[in-house]
């Protein structure tokens, strides 16, 4: 079962503004494709948090430290906690975000990412529970790296010494907990969607998990006369 007064969900998240965010979709499509798609995949992310209020659970969104909160909270339009990134490379921003949320007292955190469609509220709620028997959960991505990771007590050291945004992230990361003593749970691999051949591979999916942010997508592709195939 969860503690729900002391268990929180953290998502990063930054203003979808052109040329800021999806920039490697945006090679092979546009702009307004790039930012459609990170709006529709991060607001079905932030719809899957919110439910998770009536559970009791807290939800912390960090913001770029170059957005301004009311336009952040004005888009995101959701009763989270807003905080601001800290500086320097996303293991850093991670590692503050995790210790900033357990500095209030909670005892157990997941931070999830806003650009996986295939995340939800069971998602999210399966990983909590993953976390009564083990010291960390973890999802990987397709991309070496991971999407999901919870735990009950902070451990900077999986933040440290990490070549971030590279397909190394999620191996160190598990080679680190080995090192610590750490027991680890894994939740489903999950896309997470850079390019275009990440979502190429998703909306080819025998299982179509979020179909109707698929369906959302697909005509967003149809509308520029992209193909997806």
């Amino acid at each position: 079962m969860i503690n729900n007064d002391k268990s929180a969900v953290i998502v990063f998240a930054k203003m979808p503004v052109a040329g800021k965010v999806k920039t490697r979709l945006a090679i092979d499509y546009d702009n307004e494709f790039a930012v459609e798609f990170y709006k529709n995949c991060a607001a079905h992310i932030f719809y899957e948090i919110s439910q998770l209020k009536e559970l009791g659970i807290d939800s912390y969104l960090f913001y770029g430290i170059d957005d301004k909160v009311t336009e952040i909270k004005k888009w995101v339009n959701k009763n989270f906690n807003y905080c601001p990134q800290a500086n320097g490379d996303l293991g850093n921003k991670i590692s503050q975000a995790f210790q900033k949320v357990f500095a209030q007292g909670k005892t157990k955190i997941i931070i999830v990412g806003t650009d996986i469609p295939d995340i939800t509220k069971e998602t999210i709620i399966n990983s909590f529970d993953s976390l009564n028997t083990s010291d960390i959960v973890i999802s990987p991505s397709n991309d070496g790296g991971y999407n999901l990771l919870g735990m009950k007590k902070f451990y900077p050291e999986l933040f440290k010494e990490i070549e971030w945004s590279t397909g190394d992230v999620f191996n160190k990361t598990i080679e680190r907990t080995k090192r610590l003593g750490l027991t680890a749970r894994f939740e489903k691999c999950l896309i997470d969607i850079d390019d275009k051949n990440d979502l190429i591979e998703w909306l080819s999916l025998e299982n179509k998990g979020n179909s109707q942010l698929r369906f959302v997508i697909q005509t967003l592709l149809k509308e520029r006369g992209g193909r997806n195939e």
